[in-house]
């Protein structure tokens, strides 16, 4: 490899890396906005709770809502 493909590498992974940053800053910004839907949803719908079963012998029960689909 010469200098010219050694800098094309480096300026490569630097636009990687910063690709990568930004990604990670929207999927924080998303989730938190999804945590506020939850819980948005969670105060304000008329829940129809319906019994999930347990995945496991000992696993406590859980629950889903007909409406809007949150578990707890």
């Amino acid at each position: 490899m010469n200098s010219s493909q050694i800098q094309d590498l480096i300026k490569q992974k630097k636009d990687l890396q910063s690709e990568i940053s930004t990604t990670k800053q929207k999927l924080s910004n998303l989730e938190q906005q999804k945590t506020k839907i939850n819980e948005t949803l969670f105060n304000n719908c008329n829940h129809n709770w319906k019994d999930k079963g347990r995945f496991y012998h000992y696993d406590n029960v859980s629950y889903i809502c007909l409406i809007c689909g949150l578990e707890k």
